[in-house]
C-alpha cells in the first residue's frame, strides 16, 4: 500500500500515483483603515486540499475501472479516511474532482491514462476528530 482513501488502496500494481500535492489555506480578514494600512485578524483555517496525480498502464494496472470507482465514491457524497503508507492519518476527505486523459490506443484501447486525483478536507467535527496524527507504526 503507498496510500489508502476510504476502501480504495493505491499500490505499485493497481493504482500507482506519480505525485502528490497539499495545499493549506487560513482565512484572514482585512480591516480596512483611512490612511493606514488594513489591520489583519485571523479568523481561523480554510480548506486544505490535496491532488493526487498518476498515470496508469492498463495492460499492468488495473486502468479506467480504478477510475471509474473512485467517480463512484465521488457519487456517494460521502468523505472517506486518508492513510499514508507510514500509518499518518490525515483526516477526513472528499473527492472534488477527477480528471483523466487517454491517449497511445491500441485496438481502440488506452494504452496510458494519466490521472488527477482533488480531494477536499471535510470540516466536520467528525473529521477534526482525526487530525493528522500518527495511526499505526510502520512496519517494512
Amino acid at each position: 500500500m503507498i496510500l489508502c482513501y476510504g476502501k480504495f488502496i493505491f499500490t505499485h500494481r493497481t493504482v500507482p500515483f506519480a505525485g502528490i500535492s497539499r495545499q493549506s489555506d487560513w482565512r484572514i480578514a482585512e480591516h480596512k483603515r483611512i490612511g493606514e494600512r488594513p489591520l489583519l485578524q485571523y479568523v481561523g483555517p480554510d480548506n486544505d486540499k490535496i491532488s493526487i496525480k498518476g498515470i496508469l498502464y492498463p495492460q499492468v494496472t488495473l486502468g479506467a475501472a480504478s477510475l471509474e470507482y473512485l467517480r463512484v465514491v465521488a457519487n456517494s457524497g460521502e468523505s472517506h479516511v486518508l492513510i499514508d503508507q507510514l500509518g499518518w492519518v490525515y483526516g477526513l476527505w472528499a473527492v472534488k474532482s477527477v480528471s483523466e486523459e487517454q491517449t497511445h490506443f491500441l485496438n481502440g484501447f488506452a494504452q496510458k491514462i494519466e490521472f488527477t486525483l482533488s480531494l477536499i478536507r471535510d470540516g466536520s467535527d467528525d473529521a477534526l476528530s482525526f487530525g493528522t496524527q500518527k495511526l499505526v507504526e510502520f512496519i517494512p
